[in-house]
C-alpha cells in the first residue's frame, strides 16, 4: 500500500466520522421513572468478574415522582430507592452499573445457558432485541423493573452497521448540546468531585431521555483485528548500545509518520499483539504506538530493522519493561500502573499458550539457546505479588552455592550492590556481579529470572560448561539486573542497519548510555 493510498483511506474515515444516525426514542413515560448513575473505584479490566468486584463510591437518582435529584453514598440506600420505582433509565446500566449493584441487592436476569439459535443474515434482521443480542454480549436486565437503558436502545434501533462504535454519553452530549463533561481524573478524584461528575451525568441523561429523536454520531469501531501476533511480546528489545540509533530520528519525521501510519492501517487500527482496537485500549491514552522489530546478531553487534508494528500502550510498555522500571524509579509512573501493564502482557501470552520470558530469555530463544544455568532455588507462582514481603534466594554458580539473600526492600538490595557482597569469581578468575534486584512486577510469571545469560564470542568454557554472556554490561533487564562483568564493554563495534545503510552507536560505554537514557526517559513512539 502506498502512503498516498493510506492518506486517502484516512480521509474517507474522517468524512465518515461526521455522519449521524437518527434513532426514535421508544419511551415517553414519566410516572414511576428513576434516572440513575453511579461512580465506582477505577479499574482498567472490563470483564464481568471485574465489574462485579468494583466498589460503589456514590450514586445519583432523579425521580420524576419526587421531581428532585438525590445523592447517595451508601449502595444499599441507593438500591432501596431504586426499588421504589417501576422504570430505571440508565446509560449502559445493563452493561456495567447493574453488575456493580447486584452485590448490593439488585436482582438481575440470569444468563441462559441454552444453545442460541443461529443469527439471521444482517440484511434480514428486523427484531430489535435479536440485533441487540448479536451486538452486545454479557448484558443483564434487573428483575422487577422496566429497564429503559438509552445506550442499549440506541444500539438496538440504529440503522445496522457492524463496524459502528458504541456511542459514549459524552459523544451524545456533544452531538445534541455541543458540550462536554468536566474533565477529571477518575483514579484520583475526591468523593466531592465524583458526586459532581455523577450529577452532571444524570442531568444530561435526563435531557436525552426527554428527546423524541436521538442524534447518534457515527464513528468507525475498528473493533476487529485482521490478525494478532502475541509472539511480538516475546521479542527481545534493542540492546543498550543501539538505543541512541532511533529510526525515527535517523530517517526523519516524514519517513517515520509514513511507516507508522501504514502499520496502524495494516491491522484495522488494532494492536498487532493483543488485537484490541485503538478506541478501546486500556488506560487514558486512546491511541496506538509504533514499535520497531529488529533482527539482532549479538556476536557481531548488529541490529537490522525488519518491520514496524502498531501496539497498544500496554503491550508497548510491556515490551519496554526496562524503560518502565526506570520511570517507576524516577517517580514518573506508579508501581500500580507498572504492575497492571506486566499483568496485562502476561495474560496476553498465557491466553495464546506462550511462555512468559524475561528479556534475557527472549534473547536466548532468538539465538536458539534453550538451556541455561543458575536458576533460582525458589520459583514461585504469584497471584498477588504486592503481598509478598520477603524474597529469599539461593544462588548457584558453576554448581556451587554462593549465597542466600533475604531481600526485604530496595535499600537492602542497593546495600548489597554498594558493598560489593554480590561479586563472585568463576574458576578462571573472571568476576561477575550477582543480580540482587527482584521486583514484584512479574505477577504470575515464575520468579526464575536469576539466571546467567551469556553470548559466547569465542565459545568460552567455564568449569567444562558453555557460559553465555551479554558482553560486559547488561543490555536489557526485566525488572532485575542480569549478570555483568566488571570491565566496560566494547560498545564501539555495535551498529544498526536501516534500508541497507549502516549507522554506528553513539555511546562509548554503559555510563554514557545511562546518562542519555535517563535524560530521555519520557520519550514516546506515539
Amino acid at each position: 500500500m502506498k502512503f498516498s493510498d493510506s492518506i486517502k483511506i484516512q480521509s474517507e474515515i474522517s468524512q465518515h466520522e461526521f455522519t449521524n444516525d437518527f434513532v426514535t426514542n421508544p419511551w415517553n413515560t414519566r410516572k414511576g421513572v428513576a434516572i440513575i448513575d453511579i461512580e465506582t473505584d477505577f479499574g482498567d479490566i472490563r470483564s464481568m468478574k471485574s465489574k462485579r468486584e468494583r466498589k460503589f463510591r456514590c450514586g445519583v437518582i432523579y425521580s420524576y415522582d419526587k421531581n428532585k435529584m438525590q445523592v447517595f453514598k451508601k449502595p444499599t440506600d441507593f438500591v432501596s430507592e431504586i426499588k421504589k420505582h417501576k422504570h430505571i433509565v440508565s446509560y449502559n446500566g445493563e452493561g456495567f452499573d447493574f453488575f456493580v449493584l447486584e452485590k448490593y441487592g439488585l436482582e438481575l436476569v440470569k444468563k441462559s445457558h441454552k444453545k442460541k439459535s443461529k443469527i439471521p443474515e444482517k440484511d434480514h434482521i428486523e427484531n430489535d432485541l435479536l440485533r441487540l443480542n448479536q451486538d452486545r454480549k454479557g448484558c443483564r436486565k434487573p428483575i422487577g423493573f422496566d429497564s429503559y437503558d438509552v445506550f442499549s436502545a440506541i444500539i438496538a434501533r440504529r440503522p445496522y452497521g457492524n463496524n459502528k462504535k458504541w456511542p459514549s454519553l459524552e459523544e451524545m452530549m456533544q452531538s445534541h448540546y455541543n458540550c462536554k463533561k468536566e474533565n477529571i481524573n477518575l483514579k484520583r478524584a475526591t468523593l466531592k468531585q465524583l458526586i459532581k461528575h455523577c450529577i452532571e451525568d444524570v442531568e444530561y441523561l435526563k435531557r436525552l431521555y426527554e428527546e423524541k429523536t436521538w442524534t447518534v454520531p457515527v464513528f468507525p469501531r475498528w473493533g476487529l483485528p485482521l490478525f494478532t501476533d502475541p509472539m511480538i511480546l516475546n521479542n527481545p528489545t534493542l540492546p543498550k548500545p543501539l538505543h541512541g540509533l532511533n529510526p525515527r530520528t535517523i530517517k526523519g519525521k516524514e519517513w517515520w509518520d509514513q511507516k507508522r501510519t501504514l502499520a496502524y492501517i495494516e491491522n484495522n487500527q488494532c494492536c498487532w499483539a493483543c488485537g484490541i482496537s485503538r478506541y478501546e485500549v486500556l488506560g487514558d491514552n486512546k491511541w496506538l504506538e509504533a514499535h520497531e522489530i529488529f533482527d539482532i546478531d549479538y556476536v557481531e553487534g548488529r541490529g537490522e530493522l525488519k518491520k514496524i508494528v502498531a501496539l497498544c500502550p500496554y503491550c508497548h510498555n510491556y515490551i519496554h519493561s526496562g524503560r518502565l522500571q526506570m520511570l517507576v524509579e524516577g517517580g514518573k509512573v506508579t508501581e500500580d500502573y507498572a504492575e497492571k501493564i506486566i499483568c496485562y502482557g502476561n495474560s496476553v501470552l498465557k491466553k495464546a499458550g506462550l511462555e512468559i520470558l524475561s528479556n534475557g530469555e527472549k534473547v536466548l530463544r532468538k539465538m536458539g539457546v534453550t538451556e541455561y544455568i543458575l536458576e533460582s532455588a525458589h520459583p514461585y507462582e504469584i497471584d498477588d505479588p504486592t503481598n509478598i514481603g520477603d524474597w529469599e534466594w539461593l544462588t548457584k554458580f558453576a554448581g556451587k552455592d554462593i549465597a542466600s539473600y533475604l531481600v526485604k526492600n530496595w535499600s537492602e538490595e542497593l546495600k548489597y550492590e554498594l558493598d560489593g557482597l554480590n561479586i563472585i569469581e568463576s574458576a578462571n578468575g573472571d568476576q561477575y556481579v550477582l543480580p540482587i534486584r527482584c521486583q514484584a512486577f512479574e505477577s504470575v510469571c515464575k520468579l526464575n529470572t536469576r539466571k546467567y545469560y551469556v553470548v559466547p564470542p569465542k565459545g568460552k568454557m567455564i568449569d567444562d560448561k558453555n557460559y553465555w554472556r551479554f558482553g560486559s554490561r547488561p543490555f536489557n533487564g526485566y525488572f532485575i539486573y542480569t549478570p555483568q562483568k566488571i570491565e566496560d564493554a566494547e560498545w564501539k563495534f555495535w551498529h544498526i542497519v536501516i534500508d541497507g545503510k549502516v549507522y554506528h552507536t553513539t555511546f562509548k560505554n554503559y555510563e554514557d548510555w545511562k546518562k542519555y537514557y535517563w535524560d530521555n526517559s519520557s520519550e514516546t513512539d506515539k
